[in-house]
């Protein structure tokens, strides 16, 4: 019996369905502007969505993120920011107190020979501490380890997982292969994880440790300083550290450079990424939320609209003795599958939107 009554309701359902689509077919341009709008206003909330969940909720790639930050020279006068020198991240290394790892990148290109063409590419220049500052084990291989930044080191490199496989090949064995860099032979020591394919917002594929030289004057600004921050140590804490460094060193390069202003100062290594996009991102999204509301509205403005031109079949199935209920259903069925196909066309709408976003 109870068989038979499920068979009996999946019976319904099933009619309920095929009538629904037999409905909508019979209304196209209504059916095509419901699916086309709602299509527009879920393809674009899913898009501007992904986006703020990779760029705000979504956490950084490493450990312990919130103890991450950029540490960059500061205009106390006009609040304008810059990245660091090779001196300021040396004696910053030998003087703070608030920091357990160091390290830094500077973001260059470089020609890649020894192949069957030249290629530019985009490459890293790391100090030896900065793959443990992040907490990036490479997948292969090893790190830099101390001292393999220094002016006399033998030139070393680690690669990204997609160089590896584009380079050298899924199969091969890339370690202890060498890269002919601007006319320099590097040793691959290491080959970075696949989920790693950025730093600090740079997306190198060869990451060679640098080889500092003792700087005759103050610069090049290129250093991108990133520092861990001790346990129990707050970002509040670690810039009148860094203030008290400023202070001491600053003087020592006057002649170069003119910096009684400048402080080196500790800014959140995500806040720093994210970095203007933030603002743009949150009026966006709200854009689209707008945009949604006005979708949602429409269609059921629409939907209502054609109710209203049915209350005659109503009103015959009605006498033929469908319930309330059974009517009920049968105009949910109708929005669920008006609901079905606008979703699916905002899945593929929301695909080419996303494009559209990660370009701008």
């Amino acid at each position: 019996q109870r068989r038979l009554q499920i068979g009996d309701r999946l019976e319904s359902v099933r009619q309920d369905i095929s009538y629904g689509i037999r409905t909508l077919r019979r209304s196209p341009i209504l059916t095509s502007l419901s699916i086309l709008i709602l299509a527009v206003g879920i393809g674009s909330n899913a898009a501007i969505f992904s986006v703020l969940e990779a760029v705000f909720l979504k956490p950084l790639p490493f450990p312990q993120p919130l103890e991450l930050v950029f540490v960059w020279n500061r205009d106390i006068r006009t609040g304008g920011r810059g990245p660091a020198t090779f001196p300021d991240f040396r004696d910053w290394r030998e003087q703070n107190q608030s920091f357990e790892e160091i390290g830094a990148l500077m973001r260059s290109r470089a020609n890649l020979t020894g192949g069957e063409h030249t290629e530019r590419i985009p490459i890293g220049w790391v100090t030896a501490g900065l793959f443990n500052t992040l907490g990036i084990q490479p997948a292969e291989g090893r790190g830099f380890l101390p001292g393999e930044d220094g002016p006399d080191a033998e030139p070393l490199v680690v690669i990204s997982h997609g160089f590896r496989e584009r380079h050298f090949g899924p199969e091969s064995e890339a370690i202890g292969e060498t890269l002919l860099m601007n006319d320099v032979s590097w040793t691959v020591v290491g080959v970075l994880p696949p989920e790693v394919e950025s730093i600090a917002g740079w997306q190198a594929e060869v990451w060679p440790a640098m080889q500092l030289q003792t700087p005759p004057r103050r610069g090049p600004f290129s250093f991108l300083a990133i520092g861990r921050l001790r346990e129990g140590v707050s970002i509040e804490e670690s810039a009148s550290d860094l203030t008290a460094i400023s202070e001491r060193i600053f003087p020592l390069w006057a002649d170069s450079f003119q910096d009684a202003e400048a402080r080196l100062t500790p800014f959140s290594l995500k806040g720093i990424m994210i970095g203007n996009a933030g603002a743009s991102l949150a009026l966006l999204f709200g854009a689209v939320l707008f945009v949604l509301f006005i979708a949602l509205t429409n269609v059921a403005n629409l939907s209502l609209a054609h109710a209203a031109t049915r209350e005659r079949e109503v009103a015959l199935r009605t006498s033929l003795g469908a319930t309330r209920g059974r009517l009920t259903r049968q105009m949910l069925v109708e929005s669920l599958l008006l609901a079905l196909l606008g979703g699916l066309g905002g899945l593929l709408l929301s695909t080419a939107a996303l494009d559209l976003l990660l370009a701008m």
